[in-house]
């Protein structure tokens, strides 16, 4: 494989614009989910046109950083994703019920036992069961697309044709699927897995000739030229296609589901290369997390507060998702620095930071 160790990195060896990618990512997701408009003449209608594939992929990227550095067998591909993944779903959906529960047994009135909760975030799909797993659905769903992957990967030996070739049949049995099955509801999302998987290809090959792109990128102007060039192709293919929800599998036209997906994620990309790489940036990378699942119990709570904090939101949703992101940095803080042990990490320092 290919060393990218060479990228920018800092004193951990992180990339520092993947962090800064995450953060990006992240603000959208929140921003996105802080608005209840929908249509092409709402801002929500183009960041879901690519949001959830963005986050595949850059799960794609981490994916292969890490075979770089390990040499995991299943087991201990299973043991990790376990700890990373399946764990901290579980600890932090536990967490937020006392706002779910404000939400609904007090400020609406529901009726869903607290059995009934546990249940839902269980399997984890809201359309079917309750909405307490909410963003955090996109966890479990990574989990097993991460583990489908890593078989790609280990059954072709790495092979570059065979992984593509796989990932991209999974990709297009998945399309097609929604078409057959548009309301087929498993849990923990598994019906949207074979499109996951062939995002995840899609960030572990860009990872892989990260130091080709940036050679053909080098130059500022280069730079500047293909975001906007990406960032108008991907939004006209946005406009052109029906309201994307990758966790309903509805992704209306393939082609200008694809065409918004890779051109506004590489935009996205190319604004992660060109901004400072401030500290604030790459602290929300590595705690996209806990903010996934805090961010939505957050605006029901200001939805059902009182009528003036939901027109509030109505108003605002930007500025509303900006507050609550910068509200929830110190959890994200506390979390990080006194109670890893809720992600599945050990307890670090400052100076020595563990890949996220």
């Amino acid at each position: 494989m290919r060393n990218v160790k060479k990228d920018s990195t800092y004193s951990d060896g992180r990339l520092e614009w993947l962090d800064v990618l995450k953060f990006i990512g992240m603000y959208l997701v929140i921003i996105g989910h802080a608005s209840e408009v929908f249509g092409i003449h709402s801002y929500r209608h183009y960041i879901y046109s690519f949001h959830m594939p963005l986050f595949f992929m850059i799960s794609g990227m981490g994916f292969y950083l890490q075979l770089q550095k390990k040499n995991w067998t299943f087991t201990d591909m299973l043991v990790n994703k376990l700890k990373r993944l399946a764990w901290p779903y579980i600890t932090l959906n536990l967490l937020a019920l006392p706002i779910w529960y404000l939400n609904h047994r007090v400020l609406t009135s529901a009726d869903d036992s607290f059995e009934y909760t546990l249940i839902a975030i269980c399997f984890s799909n809201q359309k079917r069961l309750g909405w307490e797993a909410n963003a955090t659905w996109f966890i479990p769903t990574l989990f097993f697309a991460l583990m489908l992957f890593y078989l790609i990967v280990t059954w072709s030996r790495k092979n570059r044709y065979w992984i593509a070739g796989i990932s991209i049949a999974l990709g297009i049995g998945g399309l097609a699927l929604s078409l057959i099955r548009p309301r087929l509801q498993l849990p923990w999302h598994l019906s949207t897995v074979p499109v996951a998987v062939m995002f995840l290809m899609m960030g572990y090959f860009f990872i892989e000739n990260i130091q080709t792109i940036h050679r053909l990128l080098e130059k500022w102007y280069v730079k500047i030229i293909t975001l906007i060039l990406c960032l108008a192709a991907g939004l006209v293919c946005a406009r052109f296609n029906v309201d994307v929800s990758m966790h309903i599998n509805r992704y209306g036209n393939w082609i200008l589901f694809m065409g918004s997906v890779l051109f506004l994620s590489m935009a996205c990309y190319l604004v992660a290369t060109i901004i400072p790489p401030l500290g604030i940036f790459k602290f929300i990378g590595r705690n996209t997390l806990v903010l996934l699942a805090f961010h939505q119990s957050c605006f029901r709570l200001m939805e059902n507060l009182s009528p003036a904090t939901h027109q509030f939101i109505l108003d605002y949703p930007i500025l509303t998702g900006t507050l609550v992101m910068i509200l929830l940095l110190p959890l994200c803080y506390v979390v990080e620095r006194w109670l890893p042990f809720l992600l599945g990490k050990p307890r670090k320092t400052k100076k020595k930071a563990e890949d996220s």
